[in-house]
């Protein structure tokens, strides 16, 4: 594939990356991201998510006029966490079920990594702040679980499936 294309599909998943997160905002922590994260990790690899995950936080940080540390940073740690942990330490995770529940574990994660920017930055509580927190964690983790649970497979197969075909046409026309 060449470069071009391939900066194309990147782009193309960074914008239903960040389109997808918007579309939801209404409603708090309910979200596709965790999936989507997990996904793109899946079938681009590490370093190609990583990439959609710096622009996406960037975006998302800049829409929202938050180019704070006290949401920046956890935000841009906890999504990049996705991609090097599913690299790494939980590679072998590949059925959806499995990467439902670390998806429903990682939300608990995502949410405590704010506490300390909460605290440094504002001056909070920590007990406050961690109980506060456990209500949205919980919501992320449940929408991250059902929409692994439900949607990876079909996704993988349709997004594994375009790009496949793809490459097929590009080496049947060489």
């Amino acid at each position: 594939m060449s470069k071009v294309k391939e900066l194309l599909i990147l782009s193309m998943m960074t914008v239903i990356l960040f389109v997808s997160e918007q579309a939801l905002t209404f409603l708090p922590n309910v979200q596709v991201t965790v999936l989507l994260i997990i996904l793109y990790t899946r079938i681009f690899g590490v370093k190609k998510t990583l990439l959609i995950v710096i622009v996406h936080t960037l975006a998302d940080n800049l829409i929202h006029g938050s180019l704070m540390p006290m949401t920046f940073f956890p935000m841009l740690l906890g999504w990049t966490l996705i991609p090097v942990l599913l690299g790494t330490v939980f590679k072998f995770l590949q059925k959806a079920i499995h990467l439902a529940i670390f998806s429903f574990v990682y939300s608990y994660v995502y949410g405590f990594l704010f506490i300390p920017f909460t605290i440094y930055f504002t001056g909070a509580n920590f007990m406050t702040t961690l109980i506060l927190d456990i209500p949205f964690s919980t919501i992320l983790g449940i929408s991250s679980f059902l929409s692994i649970l439900w949607l990876y497979e079909p996704l993988y197969g349709f997004i594994n499936g375009l790009l496949v075909e793809q490459k097929e046409q590009e080496g049947f026309g060489s």
